[in-house]
């Protein structure tokens, strides 16, 4: 009982904390109760094995409840996305990425990906690393001036290489990128264009950022925990339905994929189907505030010609307050959640990571605005810059959050 008691202790300090601070993760969110109740049905307990790829025909028996489910969420999921395809079987957005790369590819294929320089998830690049892959790797061309792909060196690099796959997309993911301008080169050399929307899948569900699929992409993967506010999980979309052979999940990958997710993914493909534009746009709206805030108060925000961002993130250069571990660290202490990242400047081949990436969607989820964009820069001023007591500035972001407490673009009552 001890040791029971240990692990709830643990759990509970840690929700308590997290309660009170203000998170500005770029890849984390907060689902709603009603997201996180549904998870936890029966679901969980199930083994669901498709049998190939058709969601209605399964190995084990008395699953008729949750095949309903999950052909509600392939619906729910298409019609949200406007996509003629829907796999909802990946349980991470990394997991989501390998079963495209092992759909749209054979032994000795070219996979050309976005670079390090411009935040890059390096999905393939991390799946080479195991060596027993037989694949070859390139990267297209960046244009670090506006963090992005550098349209005519790539198109000319596609046409000339052939890639088999291209994958759009970015870690840290301030702007557009060029589907519409490559799609023709990727036509050309009869390749898959992929759009890697992990972190941004929120806000293409809400009709902001871009619409990768009108302007040509043929399949979009992600992560559905990062904008999109729903269960720790992946999803694969395709714009045609013929389009699904880029995706191989089973045997592959995945067995039986955690059922308790499709329930709960359905009702935040629901959520945001009533809230999501108004819910993205906030995101924006915010991420761009706390970038123009963040420089009111002396800090460097890259891209400010850009307007910093268009999406939920911005980047910040910390390399003279310690670099970004430790300006992280600092912020922790102060009860503010980042995470360090990379910059051009470190890519470049100095020190690093020199950066700190934050995302504004979770503290966008508990109401917080343009308003307390800015008392969030005030704070970390005092953090970084003037270098008051963590403690201390702690207790005042403990405060501040304590304002923020109940979940907003959602069905919860309370």
């Amino acid at each position: 009982m001890k040791n029971l008691e240990e692990v709830r202790a643990i759990v509970e300090q840690h929700e308590s904390w997290r309660r009170n601070c203000l998170n500005l993760i770029a890849s984390e969110n907060q689902p709603s109760r009603t997201v996180r109740n549904l998870e936890a049905c029966d679901f969980m307990n199930r083994y669901a094995t498709f049998e190939a790829d058709d969601p209605n025909v399964r190995k084990y028996r008395g699953l008729k409840y949750i095949i309903e489910a999950e052909n509600l969420a392939i619906g729910l999921a298409k019609s949200l996305f406007q996509a003629e395809h829907a796999d909802l079987r990946p349980i991470s957005g990394t997991m989501a990425g390998l079963a495209v790369i092992f759909g749209a590819t054979t032994k000795g294929d070219l996979v050309m990906e976005t670079g390090v320089e411009i935040g890059s998830h390096l999905v393939v690049k991390k799946f080479l690393s195991s060596n027993i892959v037989d694949l070859r790797l390139d990267f297209l061309p960046s244009d670090v001036k506006s963090y992005n792909v550098e349209i005519d060196r790539a198109i000319k690099d596609i046409r000339k290489k052939r890639p088999k796959l291209v994958i759009l997309g970015s870690s840290n993911f301030l702007f557009p990128h060029p589907v519409k301008e490559i799609k023709p080169a990727v036509e050309e050399v009869n390749g898959c264009l992929a759009y890697d929307a992990s972190h941004v899948l929120g806000l293409l569900s809400g009709k902001k950022f871009q619409a990768p699929f009108k302007e040509g992409a043929d399949i979009v993967f992600g992560g559905t925990n990062k904008t999109f506010p729903g269960p720790q999980g992946g999803i694969i979309l395709a714009k045609k339905a013929d389009l699904s052979r880029y995706i191989r999940i089973y045997p592959n990958l995945i067995d039986n994929h955690h059922l308790g997710r499709i329930p709960a993914l359905a009702c935040a493909l629901i959520e945001l189907m009533e809230f999501g534009e108004q819910y993205a746009e906030q995101v924006i709206t915010n991420a761009r505030t706390l970038g123009e805030q963040l420089t009111e108060e002396g800090f460097k925000v890259p891209y400010e010609h850009l307007g910093f961002t268009d999406s939920h993130t911005i980047l910040m250069d910390v390399s003279e307050y310690g670099g970004g571990k430790v300006a992280a660290a600092l912020l922790e202490r102060s009860n503010i959640i980042v995470n360090t990242t990379t910059l051009p400047i470190d890519v470049q081949g100095l020190k690093g990571p020199s950066g700190i990436r934050l995302g504004t969607q979770e503290m966008t989820r508990f109401g917080m605005k343009k308003d307390e964009m800015r008392e969030i820069a005030t704070l970390m001023r005092k953090v970084l810059i003037e270098k008051k007591d963590p403690e201390r500035i702690g207790r005042e972001a403990q405060h501040f959050r304590s304002g923020f407490q109940k979940l907003q673009f959602s069905f919860d009552k309370s």
